[in-house]
């Protein structure tokens, strides 16, 4: 339905990701199930796809990940928080008052993010946990924000 790699796909990756600075950035969308049932799975469909759009613009297609469900997760070379931060808001303008058939909408999301050098792919795998228990630090503080900080891959 996206036209993101699924989460089986980044093995492929690893090989590039490994011994260099990189961030792992897990995001979720808000209230997902409740749009979901309130408004129907064909809208809730193109909210996917809505995101499936924002991602790659900001980042690149080859960094953005379908991880599962309503999950998508970016890994790319890390430069500064600063970067992170702004490259986040972008996708947050992205997706303001965004038309899903025939309604518009503000799609929120949360997100948690680690940096650091993983060695190995396991160590990659480790960061994307990481970083989905800063997605849930995010969720936990009221939603519609990105939480994160170094790994202890860093």
């Amino acid at each position: 339905m996206t036209t993101l790699k699924n989460r089986h796909s980044f093995d492929w990756d690893f090989g590039y990701l490994t011994q260099r600075d990189i961030s792992v950035m897990m995001i979720d969308i808000d209230y997902f199930k409740t749009f979901n049932d309130k408004f129907g799975h064909l809208y809730g469909d193109a909210v996917l796809k809505k995101i499936s759009e924002a991602l790659p613009h900001v980042y690149g297609i080859g960094h953005c990940y379908r991880y599962g469900g309503d999950e998508f997760l970016v890994i790319e070379d890390f430069e500064s928080k600063d970067r992170l931060r702004r490259n986040d808001q972008k996708v947050r303008e992205y997706l303001k008052q965004i038309k899903i058939l025939d309604l518009k909408f503000d799609i929120h999301i949360s997100a948690g993010y680690v940096y650091g050098q993983a060695q190995t792919p396991d160590e990659i795998y480790e960061m994307i946990r990481e970083a989905d228990r800063m997605l849930y630090q995010s969720k936990d503080n009221a939603r519609n924000q990105i939480s994160g900080g170094p790994s202890r891959y860093n």
